[in-house]
C-alpha cells in the first residue's frame, strides 16, 4: 500500500510505496531532497516527524542521530519507509537547485599540499562548468559503477576547473596504489553536484566553520561566498589536524585574515610538536573555550565522524541551536559500498590504468 508523505515547509506531496524508502520515492518522482551517503552513515538527509508512523528497511548507523534527535522525532529517509502518511519537516528550506549531471573530466594537475594531502585538480571539457553550492561534491565513478565521493574545495567557476582534496592513507588502495599512478591527462567520470551540506547566503548571524582534516574542502568555498559578502558579521575558522604540517592553504587564509577584519582563524593540533606555539587539543574543545554561548552562532562541521559525533554531544551544553547547524561527516564508505574497499581500489586502478 502506497502511503503518502507532505513536506510541511515546502508543500510538496508525494506517495512512497512498500518497502521504498521516502528518499527513493522522492528522487524517483524528480523531488530532490538533501541527502549525502544514502546509506544511512553520514545524516544529511535526516528530517522531523511531526506526524505518523514509519521504520527502519534495515537498521541504521548507532551515532549518526543524537539521543535528542530521536527523542525529537529525527529520522533519515534515506533508509526509513512509512508504516502511514506521513508529515515531515526539513532541517532547512530546500535551495535552489542545480541538475544532477555525469561528465568526463581529465586530471589537470596532482600535487601534495602537505605530508598526508593531494590537491587533484580536474578540468571539464570546454564548453562545460559545473555549478554547484559552496559544500557540494561529486561522485568518481568507477568501473563497476562504484562511487566515491570528494568535495568540490574551490568556488564554482566558468573554466571547467574543479578541485579537490584527497588525504593520503598508508596502505590504502586509492591513496598508494591509485593515487601514485594518474597522471595529467588521464580521463575520469563524475557524477554531480550533490550533497545538502551548503551555506545559508541570506544569514546575517555570525558564524563558527570547524574543519577536521581534509573537511577544509567544502569549508573553503563557503567561507569564500561569505566573505566575499562583505558582511560585518563575525567569521571564525577553526581547523582541527594532528600536526602543524597540516594546515595546508595557509596563505590563503592569512590573506583572508588581512582583507577581512571580522575573520579570524583558529588552528588546533592535537599532536603537537615542541616547536608549536599554538593551540593543543580537540578543535571542538577550543571552540567552547573561546565561546561560552552559541545560540547566535550559525555553525557549519565537516570532518570525520567522531569530530563532528563529539562536538554534537558538547556543543548543546553551550547553546547549541540545532536549526543553525549544518554537518558534513566524511564517512571512509561514503558514496561506495563500505564493505567492498579492496572491488573500489581495483576498479580505480583499471579506471587510471594501473597496475
Amino acid at each position: 500500500m502506497d502511503h503518502q508523505v507532505k513536506i510541511e515547509q515546502e508543500d510538496i506531496c508525494f506517495k512512497v510505496g512498500p518497502e521504498e524508502s521516502v528518499l527513493e520515492a522522492a528522487r524517483k518522482q524528480g523531488i530532490n531532497l538533501p541527502y549525502g551517503c544514502g546509506s544511512g552513515e553520514c545524516g544529511t538527509c535526516a528530517v522531523r516527524v511531526i506526524r505518523g508512523t514509519w521504520e527502519y528497511l534495515y537498521g541504521y548507523t548507532p551515532g549518526v542521530l543524537s539521543q535528542s534527535e530521536i527523542e525529537q522525532g529525527w529520522a533519515l529517509i534515506c533508509k526509513a519507509t512509512p508504516k502511514s502518511d506521513l508529515d515531515l519537516g526539513l532541517r532547512h528550506r530546500l535551495e535552489r537547485h542545480y541538475e544532477c549531471r555525469t561528465l568526463s573530466a581529465r586530471i589537470g594537475k596532482k600535487e601534495p599540499v602537505a605530508a598526508d594531502v593531494w590537491c587533484l585538480h580536474l578540468r571539464l571539457p570546454k564548453g562545460e562548468s559545473l555549478p554547484f553550492h559552496p559544500g557540494q561534491y561529486v561522485h568518481f565513478i568507477l568501473d563497476g559503477g562504484e562511487k566515491r565521493a570528494f568535495s568540490m574545495a574551490a568556488p564554482s567557476s566558468e573554466s571547467g576547473l574543479l578541485e579537490f582534496h584527497v588525504r593520503h592513507f598508508p596502505g590504502g588502495y586509492f591513496s598508494d596504489t591509485v593515487l601514485g599512478s594518474l597522471n595529467v591527462g588521464d580521463e575520469i567520470r563524475i557524477e554531480g553536484p550533490l550533497g545538502g551540506f551548503r551555506l545559508d547566503e541570506e544569514s546575517i548571524r555570525p558564524a563558527i566553520f570547524v574543519a577536521g582534516g581534509t573537511g577544509f574542502a567544502p569549508i573553503r568555498p563557503m567561507l569564500e561566498k561569505r566573505l566575499g559578502k562583505m558582511m560585518e558579521a563575525p567569521t571564525w575558522l577553526y581547523w582541527g589536524t594532528r600536526g602543524a604540517d597540516g594546515f595546508y592553504h595557509s596563505k590563503l587564509i592569512e590573506q583572508w585574515q588581512r582583507d577581512r577584519r571580522h575573520f579570524r582563524f583558529v588552528p588546533v593540533v592535537s599532536e603537537a610538536q615542541s616547536t608549536w606555539a599554538g593551540r593543543t587539543g580537540l578543535v571542538h574543545k577550543a571552540v567552547v573555550e573561546d565561546h561560552a554561548d552559541l545560540s547566535d552562532f550559525d555553525i557549519y562541521m565537516a570532518g570525520p565522524p567522531p569530530m563532528i559525533e563529539a562536538a554534537k554531544k558538547v556543543f548543546p551544553a553551550y547553546g547549541l541551536n540545532d536549526e543553525r547547524t549544518f554537518c558534513e561527516a566524511f564517512h571512509p564508505g561514503n558514496g561506495a559500498p563500505a564493505n567492498k574497499k579492496r572491488g573500489f581500489g581495483a576498479g580505480l586502478r583499471r579506471l587510471f590504468g594501473g597496475k
